[in-house]
């Protein structure tokens, strides 16, 4: 896991362990394949939270891109919020140069003593050829 520098202190009992978040990580995986199940709430309730099992009911998550360890990045953004970020690549280009990536942002809210995810959000974008070339000169 790559923690990000914040300036946020956060407890370190209040920390969120690795085992946590490949915890969460894996719960968003299977409400992807589990979200037509009536009772997400039993399902869900320990890791979400009422706002996002909500959100997954009305919405109907469609979603079937699994992410894996390791996490991308989580940084806190107050004693009790941070955001998880994880990469995956979907694709490449035509001429396999440029790479399509997509995004999970998960919103984490620390609440009744353990992290849960509160909000989901996906992006895609490019990553052009050559991003990562090293040319020393």
């Amino acid at each position: 896991m790559n923690m990000e520098p914040s300036s946020i202190s956060v407890p370190s009992s209040q920390q969120i362990t690795d085992a946590r978040l490949t915890l969460l990580s894996q719960k968003l995986n299977d409400v992807v394949i589990l979200y037509s199940i009536k009772n997400l709430t039993a399902l869900f309730k320990p890791y979400f939270t009422e706002y996002l099992i909500r959100s997954i009911s009305q919405n109907n998550l469609e979603h079937s891109t699994k992410y894996e360890a390791p996490i991308t990045s989580l940084e806190y953004t107050s004693r009790t919020k941070a955001t998880l970020s994880q990469s995956i690549i979907i694709g490449n280009g035509l001429a396999a140069e440029d790479q399509y990536i997509e995004d999970r942002i998960a919103q984490l809210v620390y609440t009744g003593g353990v992290w849960k995810v509160d909000r989901v959000d996906y992006a895609i974008r490019v990553l052009p050829a050559g991003f990562g070339v090293y040319n020393p000169a």
